[in-house]
Parts: structure tokens; sequence; C-alpha cells
């Protein structure tokens, strides 16, 4: 028998994929951190998730026809977990992990290692985010941005075949159906794949075979979605600045690496003004500030409300993989000429990000004690538990509170005490509401030092 010589390099190669998947998973565990820490701190189900929880006992109420994707993902966590917070939570946190190992993937393809995990590591510790970090309700929100970075890791490979090109279709249609904020980055992932065709013709027709199921998808969810109220075209563009280059991020007095932030982004952009082709790094800050336009896209398209923080600050999910880069490249670029500046900044940039979440956290702590405490004191109330029963306002935590309105309170009593029907149960937005509806009805108020629920016309 004749002993065939295995060369270093074949013994090496069929490892490096799974090398390479290890890193990434490496670089996004730090996504991790905040969710962890919120479940570790006795949690509760927030807001919509009460509903959810409900709806999914039931089997009837989810979007199955406008999001089919978040419906299904909403019945099968809720149906599993019920009114346990902890497992939704450890979906929530590998989601996390899984959108910032795509991210370094797909960086790390393009622009190496160092902007890459620079960029995983923004992606980790950016506190304009806190909803979807705590908030079970968000699952389908990072299932969608999930799907569309593995879209655009598929989709960033020269020449990709027809399974290839099949694949990023799907997932980013997929990821549109889940949640409509995905959509114009889904779009971006398939005009990606369609760019990387060798030749013109099959860059045309992946183009239309692409835009095609992508717009039909688009018009399958506008005309499906329940409609509300108008829309307001750009009605919250100003507050962009805010959530991305302002307080959304940085501490006050720190304003000021937004100012220098946005001023990396805009040099990069115009580079070729100056004569000469980007650097990698460049190229991530550019390809960034794209990704921020289309995640936001949406959004603003719609006159969604974009916070800075609490329950709303889910709008700045999709942005915020952009921003992503844009700090990963940034930085990156300071690596490149000066190391040891380059480290003693990403730590400075870092730290005062993460900073952000210690408050974010307890705002949801604070907000579930709130409830934990309604929840408590109702089942005393003489009109349990057919109600009606009114509450004033409870704590604003930042933009978190434990009850919102009235549909939220009355699924949490209903889930908790397991009734057949939720009582007419509402929490009023403001005290003027609260004040103008005791003359007529019981009005109460919640106390946040005690914890406890008294008649509206006493004071705490």
């Amino acid at each position: 028998m004749l002993a065939v010589p295995i060369r270093t390099s074949d013994a090496v190669r069929p490892d490096i994929p799974s090398r390479r998947g290890r890193r990434a998973v490496v670089a996004g565990l730090p996504a991790a951190v905040v969710t962890l820490a919120w479940a570790l701190s006795r949690p509760l189900p927030m807001i919509d998730d009460w509903g959810f929880i409900r709806h999914a006992r039931a089997g009837t109420g989810f979007f199955w026809a406008s999001r089919p994707g978040e419906a299904l993902l909403h019945w099968a966590v809720f149906r599993a977990s019920d009114t346990h917070p902890v497992p939704p939570l450890l979906l929530l946190a590998a989601l996390n992990v899984a959108v910032g190992a795509l991210i370094w993937m797909f960086a790390e393809h393009r622009w190496g290692a160092a902007v890459a995990t620079l960029s995983a590591l923004a992606w980790a510790v950016l506190p304009n985010r806190g909803s979807t970090r705590m908030w079970s309700s968000c699952l389908p929100n990072l299932a969608a941005a999930a799907l569309v970075m593995a879209a655009l890791v598929l989709a960033d490979r020269k020449a990709a075949g027809r399974g290839r090109v099949a694949a990023v279709i799907a997932l980013a249609t997929v990821a549109s159906l889940t949640y409509e904020g995905a959509a114009a980055l889904a779009a971006g992932a398939v005009l990606l794949v369609a760019w990387q065709q060798p030749a013109r013709r099959s860059r045309r027709n992946v183009a239309v075979i692409g835009g095609s199921v992508m717009a039909t998808a688009a018009a399958w969810v506008a005309t499906h979605t329940q409609k509300t109220g108008s829309v307001h075209v750009a009605a919250n563009a100003s507050r962009l600045v805010s959530t991305q280059f302002g307080i959304g991020l940085w501490p006050s007095r720190t304003v000021v690496f937004g100012v220098v932030m946005f001023a990396v982004m805009a040099m990069a952009v115009l580079v070729p003004v100056l004569g000469r082709h980007r650097v990698p790094e460049e190229q991530a800050v550019v390809w960034g500030a794209a990704a921020m336009a289309l995640g936001a896209a949406v959004f603003l398209a719609t006159g969604f409300p974009l916070t800075d923080a609490g329950l709303l600050d889910r709008a700045n999910l999709f942005t915020d993989l952009g921003t992503s880069l844009v700090i990963g490249g940034a930085l990156g670029l300071l690596w490149r000429g000066h190391r040891v500046v380059a480290v003693g900044a990403a730590i400075a940039v870092m730290s005062l990000l993460a900073w952000g979440n210690v408050a974010s956290v307890a705002s949801y702590v604070h907000s579930a004690q709130d409830a934990r405490a309604v929840l408590r004191d109702v089942r005393a109330l003489p009109q349990y538990p057919a109600g009606p029963i009114i509450i004033g306002p409870l704590p604003d935590h930042n933009g978190v509170a434990g009850f919102t309105s009235f549909y939220d309170l009355t699924d949490a009593i209903a889930v908790v005490n397991r009734l057949p029907r939720g009582p007419d149960a509402r929490v009023t937005v403001t005290d003027d509401q609260a004040t103008a509806l005791a003359r007529s009805a019981t009005v109460y108020r919640f106390c946040p030092a005690s914890k406890t629920l008294i008649a509206w016309r006493h004071s705490c």
C-alpha cells in the first residue's frame, strides 16, 4: 500500500470555515450581556407580552395575515413559555448574539478582522435599542435582523450560484414578512447578490426576479396591515440625528463623540472627491452609512416615532446595523495608523456606549416592580374581577412603564389570575385624564415609594 502524503494546506483548509464560525460566535457573545443581566433581575412580561401570552393560550389574535413570521414566532414562544419570562429572554439574547456574529462575518470578509471585531463590539454596546434586548415582544424584530444579516453574508460572494441566490431572496422575503422594518435592508441584500453576478444578463435576471418577489411581499404586508391612523412621512426625521449621533448613544457631556462620528462618516463618503481610493476602513464607514439610511427608511416613510430610549426605541434596531459598521470602521482607521491610540479610543468609546445600558436595565427592573405591585393590589379592589378598574399613569422610567393603556393591564390581570375574560381595566396616559375620570368613577393612584394603590383623591 502506498502512503499518500497530505499537504499541510489540504489538512488545514477544511477546518477554516468552522474556525471562522467559532470566531464569529465569540465576537457576537457580548451582545447577550444586557439581556442576561435583565433575565437575572426578576423580570416580568412587559406590555404586549401579556396579550401574546393570552392569545397563545387561546390560539387566536396574532397578525397571521400581515406578519406571518412574527405570528408564528410569537405563538410558538409564548405558547411554550406562558408566563415564565426567562425562556423568551434567552432566545432574545441568542438572536442578539446571532446578529453580532453575522455582522462580524460580513465585515471580516470585506474589511478584515479588526473592523469586524470592533463592529461586533459596537453592536453589543449601542444603548439606543434597549427594547430589543429586554422586551420579549421584540423577538420578531431581532429575528428579522438576523435573517437580513444572513442574507447579506450569503449575498456578498462573487458569482453566487442559483442555490445561493435563491437562499438570499428567500431570507430577504421571510425577513420582510416577519417585520416590515427590515424591508429596505432586505431589498439591499437582493441587489447585492444581483450585483455580484458575473454577467450583465445574470445581474438583470436576478434583480428582476428578486425585486418582483420583494415587491410582492411588500404589497402583501401593505394591503394586510391594519390601518390605525394617517401616515406622516418623515414626521420624525430630525430625531434620527439624536438617536444615532446624539444622546441616544452618548452621555450628554460627551456628545462631541457623535460630532466626530458624523465627521468621519462625511469624510469617508467624500474621499473620491479628494482624488484617491477609499481604504477598507473607509469603505466600512460608507457601507455603514448606507445601511443606516436603509435601516431607517421604513420608519421614516411611515412616520414611526424615533426615540432615544424606552419602548419605542425598537425603531433604532435596523439603523444600528449600519451604525455598528460606522463605529467599527472609524476605530479601524485609528488602528491602521496608531494602534496604541486606537486601543485607548476603543476602550473609551465602548465604555461610554455600554454605560447607557446600565440605565436601560434599571428602567425595566423598576417598571417590572411597579407592574408586579399593581397586579398584587388589583385583586383586593372592590371592582375586581369585573371592573371597571381605572388607575392613573404609572411612573415613567426613561420611556418604560409597567402598564401604559387598557389592553396590557386587562390582559395581564386575565393571564395572571387565569380569568376566562379580562376585566374592564385601564391605565390613563396623563394625570389630567385620571382627574377627569375621577369625577364620575373610582380611580386609583399608584404610589411609587410604597408600591401600593390608593384612591386618586388622596396623595401618596
